[in-house]
């Protein structure tokens, strides 16, 4: 997504209500990074818990760290695109 005018995605809207559960913030922008927004190892662990049970994929934790990656945005489509492929294969 290079647009940040762009609708959200369902994965977006998704991942920033896990965030802001787990996180305890009330707001959450698309451009935030999960380092940014005061995570954590641990409190990834509940994060990546959550997407697993909610959204059925699983996510390598490792893309919260990576600065390329780590916004909701590039997070939300990792979770798509790791739903995608566990829907094909």
């Amino acid at each position: 997504m290079n647009n940040l005018h762009e609708h959200p995605t369902p994965e977006e809207v998704r991942l920033t209500d896990i965030l802001m559960e787990v996180l305890e913030i009330p707001e959450i922008r698309r451009t935030d990074r999960y380092l940014d927004l005061g995570g954590n190892s641990v409190s990834l662990f509940l994060v990546v818990e959550r997407i697993r049970n909610e959204m059925g994929v699983d996510i390598d934790p490792q893309l919260f760290f990576d600065p390329n990656r780590s916004s909701i945005a590039g997070l939300a489509k990792e979770i798509a695109l790791a739903a995608n492929r566990s829907q094909q294969g």
